[in-house]
């Protein structure tokens, strides 16, 4: 699928199943080009969504 490669400023970490679900701060990416499985977090650590 084709995605925008801008970051989202609306997400503080993610947590990725090959991270071992270790948080990940400072990253750049947004909801559709997230790997799949990673949770994408806001910073009041609501999660925003999860890449496909």
């Amino acid at each position: 699928k084709a995605c925008p490669r801008n970051c989202d400023t609306d997400i503080a970490y993610m947590v990725c199943p090959s991270s071992g679900e270790r948080i990940i701060r400072k990253v750049c990416t947004n909801c559709c080009a997230a790997q799949k499985g990673c949770k994408l977090f806001r910073s009041n650590g609501s999660i925003k969504c999860t890449g496909t």
